[in-house]
């Protein structure tokens, strides 16, 4: 974030928050279509329990939130 804060005017935390069986089902996809992957689903896993108990905030340093969801 300070390294954003030296080359912008404003920090925008872009948060794509993907429910996780969405996340899953895409890594899976592109393990199907051949994309070499090592990341373990129990990482995807603990990455979103992670989000989920602590989202994005401007206290970390953003100047803004924005959050995506998927429908």
């Amino acid at each position: 974030i300070s390294a954003g804060k030296h080359y912008a005017d404003k920090v925008v935390c872009i948060w794509m928050d993907v429910s996780l069986n969405v996340c899953i089902a895409r890594h899976l996809n592109r393990m199907r279509q051949g994309v070499r992957t090592s990341l373990p689903i129990a990482v995807i896993e603990r990455m979103s329990n992670q989000l989920a108990d602590n989202p994005p905030d401007t206290a970390e340093g953003f100047d803004e939130i924005r959050k995506l969801t998927s429908n």
